[in-house]
């Protein structure tokens, strides 16, 4: 079947599931090498690096998403 005929909201679905499975992979990385690299965004909110490199890999499988806000 072409990804033309895919439902579109099928094919979200499928790259959701893989940033997902890609950010999860990243995080367990990060946490078995021990070292999360805190840094403070605001007031009661750190980011780690875990965190960072995570939302990176959601960039790049949704960077040829179009959509309208």
């Amino acid at each position: 079947m072409a990804s033309a005929e895919i439902p579109v909201l099928v094919r979200v679905l499928a790259l959701s599931v893989q940033a997902a499975r890609k950010a999860g992979c990243i995080i367990r990385e990060v946490h078995s090498g021990g070292k999360l690299d805190v840094v403070e965004k605001g007031v009661d909110d750190p980011q780690t690096i875990a965190d960072r490199r995570s939302e990176g890999s959601f960039g790049q499988i949704f960077e040829h998403l179009e959509y309208i806000c």
